[in-house]
């Protein structure tokens, strides 16, 4: 290919590759509405495991085999807890929220409290569309964030599987 052509092509695979992101990201929005308005408290079942200080109480639910979705409650010690969605598709997570209140304590020794609210929605380790707030501010997800989420859910999805009750 000559760089003329090269030159013509770029901003249409450019275009291609933001519409199937866009694309994607409604697809999954799409699915996590439909996945919501399906699943019924009573088809899900609990799950509770203990890490340290951290105790993550968590309902699962499968639809045909497959889990779909985890609602966690999640406690760390008496310092915050949070209240976690995971949503997964075709074993891969792809959307999660937090709603977590947390406690520290500051340079004066003062307790004080702040609340986290965010949700992202993933491709993968790829970050389709994220926000998060901080007692009324805008903060990032940072990597060792989203690293931490992804290797929690794929716990809480392990232990789903394994706690499945048996039809």
């Amino acid at each position: 290919m000559t760089k003329k052509s090269i030159a013509l092509f770029l901003p249409l695979l450019i275009f291609i590759a933001c519409a199937s992101k866009d694309e994607k990201l409604l697809n999954y929005k799409t699915y996590v509405q439909k996945i919501s308005n399906t699943v019924k408290y009573e088809d899900g079942f609990n799950t509770i495991k203990v890490i340290k200080e951290k105790r993550s109480i968590f309902r699962s639910y499968f639809l045909e085999d497959e889990l779909v979705f985890i609602n966690e409650d999640l406690s760390i010690g008496n310092w915050g807890t949070s209240a976690n969605s995971y949503f997964y598709k075709n074993n891969e997570l792809i959307y999660y929220t937090e709603n977590g209140i947390y406690r520290i304590i500051d340079s004066t020794n003062k307790i004080n409290k702040f609340q986290i609210r965010g949700s992202i929605y993933f491709d993968g380790n790829e970050i389709l569309e994220a926000e998060r707030t901080k007692s009324y501010g805008t903060i990032e997800y940072t990597q060792d964030d989203v690293k931490g989420i992804i290797e929690h859910s794929i716990l809480l999805r392990e232990l789903a599987r394994k706690n499945k009750p048996r039809n």
